[in-house]
């Protein structure tokens, strides 16, 4: 597909189960059709997959605005951490914020997704592993992990930002 804003296209979009209504308030404001799964079961559901169909230019809008609305990333690296992952609408889109061990890394990635991708997969990692990671294996991992366009900044709770 091309970049011509009439083209129609299709991508999936994840909201969050409280949020659906919003999406499809801002999907019809856009003019894009959004088509939600049909469900079924007992589990609840906190994450849903919609697919957003309509013009190339109001697909990508509303996706982004669908996406922001999440908040950004919080990664806890410490021990005993209830969730590792997730995002938090505390955190502001485009901030990963990391507790380790010693302190608080933040991240911050421009535009690219590509970048937010690179650094939650390494991160991930790091979650997975020894539960005495620190705030300077976590920029080492961040930094061997994307090329450009991320600001990393470290905050000891004794010293304030570094």
């Amino acid at each position: 597909m091309g970049d011509t804003p009439n083209e129609v296209t299709e991508q999936v979009a994840f909201v969050d189960a409280e949020d659906v209504a919003f999406a499809r308030e801002i999907a019809e404001l856009h003019d894009v059709e959004m088509i939600e799964p049909a469900t079924s079961g007992i589990e609840p559901v906190s994450i849903v997959a919609v697919s957003l169909l309509g013009g190339v230019l109001a697909v990508n809008t509303v996706s982004r605005l669908l996406d922001a609305r999440r908040g950004g990333q919080l990664i806890d690296l410490r021990p005993g951490a209830v969730q590792a992952v997730g995002r938090s609408r505390d955190v502001l889109p485009g901030l990963i914020i990391v507790l380790a061990v010693d302190g608080t890394v933040t991240v911050h990635c421009q535009e690219s997704r590509g970048d937010v991708s690179a650094v939650i997969d390494c991160l991930s990692v790091l979650a997975g592993g020894d539960a005495s990671t620190t705030m300077a294996a976590v920029e080492s991992a961040v930094r061997g992990s994307v090329s450009s366009g991320v600001e990393i900044s470290t905050q000891d709770p004794g010293r304030g930002v570094a």
